[in-house]
């Protein structure tokens, strides 16, 4: 795993050319807009329904300021390492990174390959679900849980936003049994199984050379793990 501060950085082996499709997808600041009412909405529904039908007791919101501040940066870093987690090799080989975005005011999760559209889907959403659900779900089987897992499935429902968003866009428009592939920030999409061009050199003028090949992204993972 590697550590990136600055925009998302690009593959060096991965040209988008046909057939790869570029998803339609907004800008940083436009997802943001977007993605924000979206966890607003969805943390308010999980905070009723932790006072609805969960079970919890003692505090639940941090008593000071800066016990606030390092649990943002606790449930961030989390969250994060679960998205990295989720990438094949479990995050640890050389194409996961952590990375920061300070002008966007993002914090970022990158996997540098091919993945499957499924693979990719979860790999969105599962710091919701394993971070701000699961919780739920265990205290209503369960019993009570501490207060301040309640806080931490809520605020995290809120920093997921961007997934939730992402994961709908991905359902949306990609179709089943496709493989993804991310070129920085943004996102393309191929039918498993259509060619797909690989950098196989670049010359000292700085033009590349471009070889078609066959290669599912099942192929991949596989190599990567």
């Amino acid at each position: 795993m590697r550590l990136h501060v600055g925009s998302v950085p690009e593959p060096t082996d991965f040209v988008p050319n046909p057939p790869w499709r570029a998803m339609r997808e907004p800008s940083v600041w436009i997802m943001q807009l977007i993605a924000t009412p979206i966890g607003i909405v969805t943390s308010a529904v999980l905070a009723t329904l932790w006072f609805l039908i969960g079970d919890f007791e003692g505090a639940i919101m941090p008593p000071t300021i800066s016990g606030f501040l390092l649990s943002f940066a606790a449930i961030t870093l989390v969250h994060e390492l679960i998205h990295a987690a989720t990438h094949p090799g479990q995050g640890l080989t050389s194409r996961s990174l952590l990375g920061v975005w300070p002008s966007k005011l993002l914090f970022y999760a990158h996997y540098d390959g091919e993945l499957t559209r499924n693979r990719f889907i979860a790999i969105l959403l599962m710091p919701f679900l394993c971070m701000s659900l699961a919780p739920l779900l265990f205290s209503v089987a369960i019993g009570a849980v501490p207060g301040w897992v309640v806080y931490v499935s809520v605020f995290n429902a809120l920093l997921a936003c961007g997934d939730l968003f992402g994961a709908t866009m991905v359902l949306l428009q990609v179709s089943p049994g496709a493989s993804v592939h991310n070129h920085g920030y943004w996102t393309y999409w191929k039918l498993t199984g259509e060619e797909t061009c690989i950098v196989a050199a670049e010359d000292s003028d700085g033009n590349r050379e471009v070889t078609p090949r066959n290669a599912s992204a099942e192929e991949v993972e596989l190599q990567e793990e």
